[in-house]
């Protein structure tokens, strides 16, 4: 490969888990492919990029959220925390429904500080109060009923990478469809 920096600067390629902390893995990535274009500014050069990009962004860092549920839930599992749970006078879903609202929690504060981010580097919407309060209910509906699926994956996995390879087809979705890049050239 003669020049890797040229590569990766066009198919916009970054790093999933290359993160310190969970919660950034969304920003890092916003600010990792602004830096990826060598561009010097991103708050006064990315508007329209910042305003295309960050759906995406947010899809990737709902199915990172969900394969940590995933993650904990077979780690409870296999530690014998539910058998324990399961001794006490509780209800049998409250566990589960623990992990889930968790879940919906962490995912929640990730979006914020993603939306935070992206409004730092210069993203706008034109739309009103009605329309983002319609789309936070659409992303808490999709990270519910995902984080319900990553449940069973990580209650049925046979294995660590078992239980977290139940998102790899949403990490890896937003890559080959038009989240990143343009499909029309202008």
């Amino acid at each position: 490969m003669q020049n890797p920096d040229k590569v990766r600067q066009s198919i916009s390629l970054t790093g999933q888990f290359t993160t310190v902390d969970e919660i950034l893995t969304g920003s890092e990535n916003l600010v990792m492919i602004a830096k990826l274009r060598h561009i010097d500014n991103p708050r006064q050069n990315t508007d329209n990029y910042v305003n295309y990009l960050l759906p995406g962004i947010l899809l990737i860092a709902i199915a990172s959220g969900i394969a940590y549920t995933a993650y904990r839930l077979f780690i409870d599992v296999q530690k014998g925390i539910f058998e324990r749970f399961h001794s006490m006078p509780i209800a049998h879903s409250s566990i589960l429904w623990g992990h889930v609202l968790t879940s919906l929690v962490s995912n929640a504060i990730s979006l914020i500080v993603i939306i935070l981010v992206a409004l730092i580097m210069g993203f706008r919407s034109s739309a009103g109060i009605f329309s983002w309060l319609a789309v936070i209910g659409i992303l808490l509906l999709f990270t519910l009923a995902l984080t319900w699926l990553a449940a069973i994956a990580g209650l049925s996995a046979k294995s660590v990478d078992g239980a977290s390879a139940f998102s790899y087809p949403l990490l890896f979705l937003p890559f080959i469809s038009s989240a990143f890049v343009p499909t029309i050239s202008r």
